[in-house]
C-alpha cells in the first residue's frame, strides 16, 4: 500500500461549527481532545477525547461518524475531597453527523447550513440540531460565524429515563 501524505487545515473557533463542508468524495480524520485538571480537596485529571471520521457525500452534503471516550483520574485530598480514589477510561458514546450546505460562504453573500447529530452511550441518548451561519470577510481572512442549537438529552437513571434540553446560541 502507498502512503498518502498528511494535511492539517485550522479550524478557526474552538465551539463554532462554520458552514464549510467537504467536496464530495473527500475524507477526514479530525481528532478533538481537552484536558481538565486541578479542583480543591483533591488531585483531579480528566481528559475528554472524539476521533470523527468525515466524508463528502455531495458537494453540499457531509456526513461523519465519531467515537467518544473519556478518561479521569482522581486522589482525594482534604475535607471537601469525594470520598473514594478514582481511576478509569470509559468509552462514552458513537455519534452520526449530517451537515447539509444551504448557502455556500464563498459563493452567496452569506453561509448557510444545517447540522443534525444523534448520539447513543451506556444509559445516554442525545440529539442535537445546529443552524450554522458563516460570513467571510477581507478575502476569507476574517470570519464571522454563529451557531443556533437545539439539544435533547436523556439519562438512563435507576428505573426511568430522565430528559433535558437547552437551547444555545454561539
Amino acid at each position: 500500500m502507498a502512503s498518502q501524505p498528511a494535511n492539517a487545515d485550522e479550524s478557526p473557533f474552538a465551539y463554532v461549527y462554520l458552514t464549510e463542508v467537504l467536496p464530495k468524495g473527500a475524507m477526514e480524520v479530525e481528532q478533538w481532545a481537552s484536558w481538565s485538571w486541578k479542583k480543591p480537596d483533591e488531585q483531579f485529571r480528566q481528559f475528554k477525547g472524539r476521533t470523527e471520521f468525515e466524508y463528502g457525500l455531495t458537494d453540499r452534503f457531509q456526513i461523519a461518524g465519531y467515537l467518544n471516550y473519556s478518561g479521569k483520574k482522581i486522589v482525594p485530598r482534604g475535607p471537601g475531597a469525594p470520598d473514594s480514589a478514582a481511576d478509569e477510561f470509559d468509552f462514552d458514546s458513537v455519534s452520526f453527523e449530517g451537515i447539509y450546505q444551504v448557502l455556500n460562504p464563498f459563493l452567496d453573500p452569506v453561509g448557510l447550513a444545517f447540522y443534525v447529530e444523534p448520539a447513543i452511550g451506556n444509559g445516554k441518548r442525545e440529539l442535537e440540531f445546529k443552524m450554522l451561519l458563516q460570513k467571510n470577510f477581507l478575502d476569507d481572512r476574517l470570519i464571522v460565524a454563529g451557531n443556533i442549537i437545539l439539544e435533547y438529552e436523556w439519562e438512563r437513571e435507576p428505573g426511568e429515563w430522565e430528559h433535558e434540553s437547552a437551547l444555545e446560541f454561539y
